[in-house]
């Protein structure tokens, strides 16, 4: 029988964060989950962190592939995945305790592709989480993506569309071919995130805190220092949906949403101009 949830974890040099974040699976308060842990070439301890990991629980299971990208290794996870709903989780981070079983509580209810919920950041010297707040409960789930992504981003300018936020129905992700783009360095999840709502149908909020964020981590992609190369991934993200937006969606929707990308344009053209020649 199929478990409820997959778990996918992409790894790449975080051996000193890798046993915490799956402790944070491990001990849910919801057990029918199976984490996959894809070694995306770590040139550290954290493949054979992951191997010891799995010899403890069957739950767990590892695939080692040569380096290709988070995006990359989030699409091998998905492939190989076998739950009836998907989660993302980087290998820096962790679940709350009782996110699974928050989460079947609200899928016994709600007949939807895609939930979205709170998260919180923490740090290393600061481990205690810190909730960053987003009100969605008027939010028009059921007048359709438009309405939806227009009262997103007209109340929430700088909502950031993080892989993280959000449980996928597979079948969903599957059927529709939402996989991440391994071209991009960069916003691949901005892409992603857009892609996914244009073909959601079903959707809904659930106001509790169920991830918890590292900030400040050197190694991760947001620590490190961007090139010339990985902002290709905003240009395009931003260039694509803009583009997208102008054409389909119409009056107040499509000022939002394009109005949004152009502002990201502009500000990723800006940060390019002023990196080191």
């Amino acid at each position: 029988m199929s478990p409820r949830f997959s778990i996918i974890v992409p790894i790449y040099r975080v051996e000193a964060f890798l046993s915490d974040t799956i402790q944070s699976v491990t001990g849910q308060t919801h057990g029918d989950w199976e984490l996959l842990l894809v070694d995306d070439g770590s040139p550290d301890g954290c493949p054979a962190l992951c191997d010891r990991a799995a010899e403890k629980d069957a739950r767990i299971h590892v695939i080692h592939q040569k380096n290709a990208g988070v995006s990359a290794a989030r699409n091998t996870g998905l492939r190989q995945a076998t739950g009836d709903y998907i989660l993302f989780l980087d290998g820096d981070d962790q679940l709350a305790p009782h996110t699974l079983e928050s989460l079947k509580k609200t899928l016994e209810s709600e007949s939807v592709d895609v939930v979205l919920f709170q998260y919180a950041t923490f740090s290393s010297n600061n481990p205690t989480p810190y909730p960053v707040r987003y009100s969605l409960a008027s939010a028009p789930f059921h007048q359709g993506t438009e309405a939806f992504l227009t009262y997103l981003f007209r109340t929430y300018p700088d909502y950031g569309w993080g892989v993280f936020r959000q449980c996928c129905r597979r079948e969903f992700l599957l059927t529709h071919q939402l996989f991440f783009r391994e071209d991009l360095a960069m916003n691949e999840d901005g892409y992603w995130f857009f892609s996914l709502f244009q073909e959601a149908a079903r959707f809904c909020w659930l106001d509790a805190v169920l991830y918890h964020y590292r900030i400040g981590n050197a190694n991760s992609a947001v620590g490190r220092a961007p090139t010339l190369k990985s902002y290709f991934g905003d240009w395009t993200t931003y260039s694509h949906w803009y583009n997208w937006f102008q054409s389909h969606y119409h009056g107040e929707g499509r000022s939002i949403l394009a109005g949004r990308m152009a502002r990201g344009y502009v500000n990723s053209a800006s940060t390019i101009y002023a990196l080191p020649r």
